[in-house]
């Protein structure tokens, strides 16, 4: 945490006034001396603020909201650019309590524009890169419709924001949330787009018309968030939006593709586990630990990193897949479990996985209700090959899920499942081969078992790999082949164990 102090000159007669700026993040140390953007925003923040006024970053706003002291609160001043810095920074100012309306002149920085985001009350981890591309594929002709898709809580909403914030400075404030998380009927998305617009209600205008007016008065982002169960007839609307207005871009979240010629998918990935890593030095590095850490100190003040709990911290977050709802669900167990007994609770991972917080969504209060709302959006033809696909380990081809789940269509059917976000794909050695993420395989076998095909299924897997192992076996005993097959053998390591 970085903290500048200056004093304002004094006036005759007059007390020295001290004004005071915080900002938090990762500093870089030069010998003694503290260097990099940190300090350089530090510093930019207490340029702007008077003598006896305390300002702080909205990085530190979000840590001091959990323990202010008793008589101190914080004062949202709004947006401001900062000479120097490229990006509007949220300033707060410290104050007493009892003096709420202690009054100083504007700061000494320009508005910013606002844009008409909602605002997050948690800090916010990486995707630096995920940032950068979104927001100069966004900007840059001729992409106008980007889907952020991924299975439930991944974080989409929560990067969709942080995008659309580093929008608002480049679109004049023309920046728009919609969320869409309640909406079951299509045909009330644009009502919903002109409540968020802030427009009236007109008896006269049919909503559409009403948006196109608003919307084409200068280049404009909209974010269209959690749209996944409107797919069918929404992504219609969609469509008259972006032939409507020319100067619309659209960034929409969703489980699944609309599956319009103009969209640009982007995958949102999972955050960087440790994958086995646990040297003190360097685990605080990855964004999941990062995240889990800052999670469980606003239950427990007092959690941190230490060569005592680091080696199951590093295992739970490479358990929990960098999945940050999950990351988060554990973490809020902090106040009455360690790391190591988490581990523990994670062989029933969907009975532990579960908030209490009262202003949670209710599909995000367990990681199993976040599938749910996913499982329920498929087909039957769907819900049956994925549940089947669960007895696979470390992943699979097109041609095994075709024998091991006796379905001919597979191809298409694995297809759709990518495109609602329950299957990974990813060229391997040539082809493409599928995986599911370890929760998401999990409640799949569930399902399967309480489908009553588990047994049935699991013994289809056995044939089919046991064929593959005595086909190889001939291979393997020399000839310019050899390696091909050792190959093969290596990519089914886990399937084969299992």
């Amino acid at each position: 945490q970085q903290a500048l102090a200056s004093q304002e000159p004094s006036l005759s007669g007059r007390p020295l006034r001290v004004r005071m700026a915080l900002h938090t993040g990762d500093i870089e140390v030069s010998g003694e001396d503290y260097q990099g953007l940190v300090l350089h925003r530090a510093a930019r923040l207490l340029a702007a603020a008077h003598g006896g006024q305390t300002l702080c970053s909205e990085a530190t706003a979000t840590l001091l909201r959990r323990d202010l002291p008793s008589g101190v609160n914080l004062r949202d001043l709004g947006l401001y650019r900062l000479r120097d810095v490229p990006q509007a920074e949220r300033v707060f100012q410290v104050q007493e309590a009892a003096r709420p309306h202690t009054d100083f002149p504007p700061l000494r920085a320009d508005r910013a524009h606002t844009g008409h985001l909602p605002l997050s009350f948690t800090r916010f981890f990486g995707r630096e890169t995920e940032i950068a591309t979104l927001s100069t594929l966004l900007l840059s002709e001729p992409t106008r419709l980007v889907t952020l898709t991924g299975p439930g809580g991944t974080g989409k909403t929560r990067l969709a924001l942080e995008v659309g914030h580093s929008l608002v400075e480049p679109l004049a404030g023309a920046v728009w949330f919609v969320p869409l998380a309640d909406l079951s009927d299509a045909g009330l998305l644009l009502s919903e787009i002109v409540e968020a617009l802030g427009l009236p209600r007109s008896g006269t205008s049919e909503p559409l018309e009403q948006v196109v007016e608003a919307l084409s008065r200068q280049p404009a982002l909209v974010v269209l968030d959690n749209m996944e169960q409107l797919v069918e007839e929404g992504a219609l609307v969609v469509q008259s939006l972006l032939e409507r207005v020319p100067s619309l871009t659209l960034l929409v979240t969703s489980r699944q593709l609309l599956g319009l010629s103009s969209e640009r998918e982007f995958a949102v990935p999972t955050l960087p586990t440790p994958q086995g890593s646990h040297i003190l030095s360097t685990l605080t590095l990855y964004e999941s630990v990062q995240l889990f850490v800052d999670r469980a100190q606003a239950v427990r003040p007092d959690f941190q990193v230490t060569n005592h709990n680091a080696a199951a911290l590093a295992e739970l977050c490479d358990r929990l897949e960098g999945i940050p709802l999950a990351l988060e669900l554990a973490a809020a167990r902090a106040q009455v479990l360690t790391p190591s007994q988490m581990l523990l609770q994670l062989a029933h991972r969907f009975d532990f996985l579960v908030s209490r917080k009262k202003d949670v969504a209710l599909r995000h209060r367990t990681l199993k209700a976040a599938i749910d709302w996913s499982y329920a959006l498929l087909a039957p033809d769907l819900q049956c090959l994925f549940a089947r696909l669960s007895v696979f380990r470390g992943g699979w081809t097109s041609e095994a899920a075709e024998e091991v789940c006796a379905e001919p269509l597979a191809l298409d059917l694995l297809a759709q499942l990518r495109e609602c976000s329950l299957v990974l794909a990813a060229e391997e050695a040539g082809e493409m081969r599928f995986r599911m993420l370890d929760s998401l395989r999990e409640y799949g076998g569930d399902r399967l078992q309480e489908g009553g095909e588990k047994a049935v299924v699991q013994a289809r897997h056995c044939d089919y790999f046991l064929a593959l192992a005595e086909e190889v076996k001939p291979k393997l005993i020399g000839g310019p082949e050899q390696r091909k097959w050792t190959d093969v053998l290596e990519r089914e390591h886990d399937n084969l164990r299992v």
